[in-house]
Order: structure tokens, then sequence, then C-alpha cells
């Protein structure tokens, strides 16, 4: 999703407001992805 999000719905957003909003809301989902791969490592003993 954080791939669609930055490199097709980004370029393509010309009202500067909808665009803050989705790049706030990638930099978001990009810390939360990490958390997420961080707590499966976790539980896979790495």
């Amino acid at each position: 999703m954080n791939e669609l999000v930055e490199f097709t719905f980004l370029p393509n957003i010309d009202h500067p407001e909808v665009k803050s909003l989705f790049e706030a809301g990638l930099k978001i989902f990009k810390v939360h992805q990490g958390h997420a791969e961080h707590m499966v490592e976790q539980l896979n003993g790495r």
C-alpha cells in the first residue's frame, strides 16, 4: 500500500492540502510498518 501511495497517488495529486495529508499519512504508515517488521523479527527470534 505504501508504494501505491508513494509512487502512484502522490505524483498525481495536484491539490496541495490533499497531497500534504497523503504525505503525512505515508510517513505514519512507514513508521507503523517498521514497528510491525520489528515485532515479527522479535517473534521469530531474530
